[in-house]
């Protein structure tokens, strides 16, 4: 016999002797009930069960036969559990449709001679599988055809397996447009379709069909067409249509688009990002009248290399702002070019830190982080570090010698809500502590970055110490060390002794402008903090962050200075505080300045 459970009675015996004595009491009793919830692959069994006063098991046997062969797992029930008729019951699964089945309660009784008491066998016959039906798609007439908007109609038959529908659309029978998919349950059987068409141009025919999609493949429904009639006398109608981009290359693109001012004089412009939800940069304005239709077009430079955009043209007149569909382009890969001189070259140096948020339903990348001071395009010196959480006890090496420029910096960053008072203690080679600890207070949301020897003094670095560094605080803390001989320099690793996981939340409003910063929450339990960011004045800064987990990685990155401010940065050709980014499985996302080719100077 094929036990379920891989228990022998013996076992089930001792199982049973063990977590109870029992009573030969009134006699115990079993008996095997109707099936129920069956269907094609499934069905519960029920039986009823007197213990008797008696430690007992209980179990079902079942199969294609009357011999049964399968067993399910035992319940045990130490004597006094169950003193009168109890119902149990057990799931079995992977079953055959339209099958029939037999099945058994089985009743062990821990007692002297008393063994085994079989319930009677009772059957019953799975449901047949189910079948999905055809997905038809029928494409219907428009209705509420205007100069302006029509709205598009169609059916769908799915029988009862989820699916999805959208209409296709365009100015010739190639369509070449979309609507958004609306996506249906299992429950749903027929849905009718619709979807309204906005800024479309008067005296215009227009071409479209329905289209729905489940697993096996997309279903076409036929094309059809509708006009839309000229502009009612007297009222202006505003019509804006988005272009394909041209010109694509690693770090530009040309926008294009379509605008019938309708009579009136109208603006026109582009509205542009990195995500449908964060159209957020705006080209130039541009100004048209009359009541023809005319094409303009706006360069975008400054562009991340292999990287999608989102756009979408937009036009508005004293009646308010139309828009028109959100399209996409992605950037070429960066070419082999001479390194040029950037921006981060001039100005000066802005300090501050920078945190990793992802979003709620999102993992967290991997990140490394790069620094460089870069000189008539090529860099001079670079360092990398991989973040480190957040910590209450963290320590560094040291070496200072004043002779030779060798210097050591310590970053500490304060994400908090609180004011942070962080204690640094030096000592040297052989453990003895030198001078007497530092008390650093960090205001909240502040950075403090100093060297070794102005934090402790030139009584206590004199010609030179070599050593370790050890911070501790009673709130957690982001650090970062630098090492630095002359001009050159260096990243140091930060050991952490009590790590504390995700950076503290704190809640941006909207800046006045876009994405300086974005309204939202930054921190969380998956967040990731780097201290001691650094660009401008011939400094830069990159950051990498790679996915390699098994779903796309979404989020934002937002960037401060050293006193908790959001710092508005030219990073990937935007200059903004919060930056977004989404990362495909496997995929790369790196944030940095850029020159004209689009490549960074790192």
């Amino acid at each position: 016999m094929r036990l379920a459970g891989r228990i022998g009675i013996q076992v089930l015996a001792l199982l049973l002797g063990a977590v109870a004595g029992y009573s030969e009491g009134s006699s115990p009793s079993v008996t095997s009930n109707d099936a129920t919830s069956v269907a094609s692959t499934s069905a519960v069994l029920n039986g009823t069960m007197t213990p008797g006063n008696s430690s007992v098991g209980v179990w079902f046997e079942w199969g294609a036969t009357t011999a049964l062969g399968t067993r399910t797992e035992p319940k045990i029930y130490p004597a006094g559990t169950a003193s009168t008729a109890s119902t149990f019951v057990a799931s079995i699964r992977n079953l055959q449709p339209h099958s029939t089945y037999y099945f058994r309660a089985v009743l062990y009784v821990a007692v002297a001679g008393a063994g085994t008491i079989n319930g009677d066998i009772k059957t019953f016959t799975t449901s047949d599988a189910a079948v999905a039906s055809p997905l038809t798609v029928t494409t219907t007439d428009a209705t509420a055809i205007i100069s302006s908007s029509a709205t598009l109609n169609g059916k769908i038959t799915a029988g009862s397996s989820a699916f999805g529908a959208w209409f296709e659309y365009g100015t010739s029978s190639s369509l070449g447009a979309r609507t958004d998919v609306q996506t249906f349950g299992e429950s749903t059987t027929n849905v009718n379709l619709t979807q309204t068409l906005k800024s479309l141009h008067p005296k215009t025919t227009y071409y479209f069909r329905a289209v729905g999609y489940r697993s096996g493949g997309t279903v076409l429904g036929e094309i059809l067409s509708f006009t839309t009639p000229a502009d009612t006398a007297g009222t202006p109608s505003l019509g804006v249509l988005t272009g394909e981009a041209s010109a694509v290359s690693s770090a530009s693109a040309e926008l294009r688009g379509l605008i019938n001012p309708g009579g009136a004089a109208a603006t026109a412009w582009f509205e542009w990002g990195s995500s449908t939800s964060s159209l957020a940069n705006q080209t130039t304005a541009q100004t048209f009248d009359g009541s023809e239709a005319r094409y303009f077009s706006f360069s975008l430079s400054n562009l991340q290399p292999n990287t999608q955009y989102y756009f979408r043209a937009a036009g508005q007149t004293s009646s308010g702002p139309v828009h028109g569909d959100v399209k996409t382009f992605t950037t070429k890969r960066v070419p082999s070019t001479t390194p040029e001189t950037t921006e981060v070259e001039t100005g000066k140096i802005k300090t501050g830190y920078l945190i990793i948020t992802p979003d709620g339903t999102s993992a967290a990348p991997t990140v490394t982080f790069t620094y460089g001071s870069v000189s008539h395009g090529a860099v001079q010196s670079q360092a990398g570090v991989i973040p480190t959480t957040m910590a209450t006890d963290a320590s560094m090496f040291v070496e200072v010698i004043p002779s030779i420029s060798r210097n050591f910096a310590v970053a500490i960053t304060n994400p908090g809500n609180t004011v942070n008072a962080v204690t640094l203690t030096l000592r040297d080679e052989n453990g003895f502590v030198l001078g007497s600890p530092t008390n650093v207070s960090i205001p909240a949301h502040y950075e403090v970055a100093k060297f070794v020897n102005e934090l402790f003094g030139a009584d206590v670095i004199a010609t030179g110490l070599r050593g370790s560094l050890r911070m501790q605080s009673a709130a957690p803390f982001s650090v970062t060390g630098l090492r630095f001989n002359g001009a050159a320099f260096s990243t140091l690793p930060i050991a952490v002794t009590s790590g504390v996981p995700g950076v503290p939340s704190t809640t941006l409003v909207a800046g006045t402008e876009a994405n300086s910063p974005a309204a939202g929450t930054v921190g969380g339990a998956n967040a990731v903090i780097i201290p001691a960011f650094a660009i401008a004045g011939g400094w830069a800064t990159q950051v990498a962050m790679v996915n390699n987990t098994n779903a796309s990685l979404v989020g934002r990155i937002d960037v401060f200075d050293t006193s908790g401010n959001p710092m508005p940065v030219k990073m990937n050709g935007e200059t903004r505080s919060t930056f977004t980014y989404s990362i495909p499985v496997g995929g790369t996302f790196v944030l940095s300045p850029r020159d004209s080719n689009g490549q960074s100077p790192l």
